[in-house]
């Protein structure tokens, strides 16, 4: 079928004018205006991977596949159903539809009166819903919980040695050394760290909604620097994840100091203090595991319905956490072994509670969030066919049912309860070697990754050296206090050291300080598998507008804007694909330089290396 034909017969086709090129350009600068006839307007979006799209927008709407208002947009597809379309065609239409609603592309001035263009009052994509819209509900609710599960004083004390006010001293002090020894920065790889940020402001998200959840109301409130937002709502996060750590252990049966061996683990890992300075979906979910690994653990040290409580909050965290991305969804799916080891219980009715919790869980999530991510299936499934990240997915769950597996008729067939946690201790394992051979050892992606799966084995551990022998319980603390120093120390640069992409999107940072609303900045963002996309928000008012260039793009159009005109030389120019690419983009412009930087070629996705070892950047105002 259909959907839509060309402009209608009888309506003159003609050129745009600076206007109507100025509100199409400012809704989404890879889209162009093809056809103008009075109230009629024929754009089109290209697309890397994809055919391009062509939308009408006419008004009156009269009868028409979208209706904003009195106007109307259509489409122009030979398509049986729209939800065949792809979904880059989707989400163009969807985010086009945003920019008709806030502003009409037909708005003229007083009769006689010609409209100035005028790009700082135009459309930005997306919508600004309020704080309250923003708030992760479920998360919030499971904490409260948690709270309650924790509010028990005389049982605090006793885990803290009568000092519960250390627990706030962890935190805080984990939250300052942190930031005394690291720069906030970027972490995802291959410079899509931004692309977090614009998620958290507006774009919508293929893996959940649950990461604007968390960090659309911090990056909302943070103006004109929406990451510095995300960076300390993230930090202020993973600064609890010590705290939660040792009372996870000292919920478990875990001696002070080997409590405390847990929590400064969790202080100190370079991995985790990374994450915690930047916007890495890798970070919070690791702390809402944790939670729930807490709420179970303290939970089923009470009354049925202190259990039934606990299971609650779990599964409130934990359903949080799934909404954020995909790879939680295996760790998450983990949570209920935390209960298998528990010291002085039978293996089988440690089995039969972590089952009961399990389930409990599970409904919590279906119920709170089953649309959510049956939306995300159903988009992934497309989405990563041919995608890496599948086999991952994949891999990772079928590792986690064979460890369950093994488990279960080892486990029942033990009777000696130090062997009992070892077992479990052994099917983790497992599961952490599928996690840590995602990439090299030393890539703190892959790292960031395994993350995921620390609190359960992390609390697993714990719980089976609580039941061990005297002598070990005795020495296991001071003997993993080395251990894990050591590898921290050998490690800290590799994990810590920041790649190019980042260092990148920290100058730019700076540079972007000095443009205005108005102004247009152009720079090339891909060139075959290499990105950078950079931290200049379309969707963010306060933002100059950008005309990123991907790989056989044409040239933007520079006419509409009406400030000033930047060209940033991004570290995609370093690259075998990306230096032609930059020098058509170029070509034809006087630029004049104005600052500039030599980074270190660090590359932040083991597949896709620099050729060279100085990769330069720079900002130049192109002259009209």
């Amino acid at each position: 079928m259909v959907i839509s034909s060309a402009l209608v017969p009888g309506v003159a086709a003609a050129q745009c004018d600076a206007a109507a090129s100025a509100w199409v350009h400012a809704c989404d600068s890879r889209m162009e205006p093809i056809q103008c006839g009075g109230t009629r307007m024929t754009v089109r979006r290209a697309f890397a991977d994809d055919l391009p799209l062509t939308i009408e927008i006419h008004e009156p709407a009269g009868e028409t596949f979208r209706r904003e208002g009195d106007i109307g947009l259509s489409p122009v597809a030979d398509l049986p159903d729209w939800e065949d379309a792809p979904s880059a065609w989707q989400e163009a239409l969807d985010h086009l539809s945003a920019c008709v609603r806030e502003r009409s592309p037909f708005a003229r001035g007083a009769p006689g009166r010609e409209l100035a263009p005028h790009v700082s009052d135009a459309p930005r994509i997306g919508s600004s819903p309020g704080l309250l819209e923003r708030l992760p509900w479920q998360g919030l609710i499971g904490c409260v919980l948690l709270g309650v599960l924790l509010s028990d004083r005389r049982r605090l004390r006793a885990w803290t040695a009568g000092r519960p006010w250390l627990l706030l001293v962890l935190s805080a002090g984990t939250l300052a050394l942190r930031r005394l020894v690291l720069e906030p920065a970027f972490f995802h790889q291959n410079g899509q760290g931004p692309l977090w940020i614009e998620t958290a402001l507006c774009q919508p998200s293929g893996y959940g909604p649950g990461y604007r959840e968390l960090f659309g109301g911090s990056a909302w409130l943070a103006g004109a620097s929406p990451e510095a937002g995300v960076f300390l709502a993230q930090s202020i996060l993973l600064s609890l994840a010590p705290a939660l750590a040792f009372l996870a252990a000292r919920a478990q049966g875990a001696h002070l100091a080997l409590a405390a061996v847990m929590g400064a683990a969790f202080a100190l890992d370079p991995i985790l203090g990374r994450l915690a300075l930047s916007e890495s979906y890798f970070g919070a979910p690791v702390v809402l595991i944790l939670g729930a690994c807490v709420a179970l653990s303290v939970g089923v040290r009470g009354s049925r319905r202190r259990f039934g409580l606990a299971v609650l909050a779990a599964g409130l965290l934990l359903s949080q956490a799934a909404r954020v991305h995909p790879l939680t969804w295996t760790p998450v799916a983990l949570v209920p072994l935390v209960l298998v080891s528990r010291p002085g219980t039978s293996i089988r009715r440690a089995l039969g509670t972590s089952l009961v919790a399990g389930l409990g869980i599970a409904a919590a999530a279906l119920v709170t969030s089953a649309s959510a991510l049956l939306e995300v299936l159903d988009e992934q499934l497309g989405a990563w066919g041919q995608h890496a990240a599948t086999g991952n997915v994949a891999a990772e769950s079928v590792q986690a049912a064979l460890a369950c597996i093994v488990l279960v008729p080892l486990a029942s067939r033990v009777r000696a309860r130090g062997l009992v946690r070892g077992i479990a201790l052994a099917a983790c394992v497992l599961v952490l070697a599928r996690a840590g051979s995602i990439a090299a050892w030393t890539e703190p992606v892959a790292q960031a990754h395994a993350r995921l799966y620390l609190p359960v084995l992390a609390t697993l551990a714990v719980s089976g050296l609580a039941g061990a022998r005297p002598w070990i319980v005795r020495r296991a603390p001071p003997v993993l206090a080395a251990v894990l120093t050591l590898a921290f120390i050998a490690r800290w640069d590799a994990w810590t050291q920041l790649p190019t992409d980042a260092l990148e999107e920290n100058v730019v940072l700076a540079w972007r300080a000095q443009t205005a609303p108005e102004d247009l900045v152009v720079y090339v963002e891909r060139a075959d598998d290499h990105i950078e996309h950079l931290p200049i928000y379309e969707c963010s008012r306060a933002h100059a507008h950008v005309a990123p260039i991907r790989d056989d793009d044409a040239a933007p159009n520079l006419s509409f804007a009406r400030g000033h005109l930047f060209y940033i030389e991004s570290s995609v120019c370093s690259t075998p694909a990306g230096r032609e690419v930059c020098r058509r983009a170029r070509e034809g412009l006087r630029i004049e330089r104005l600052d500039g930087r030599d980074l270190p070629a660090r590359r932040s996705n083991p597949h896709q290396p620099f050729d060279v070892d100085v990769v330069p950047i720079w900002l130049g105002e192109i002259e009209r």
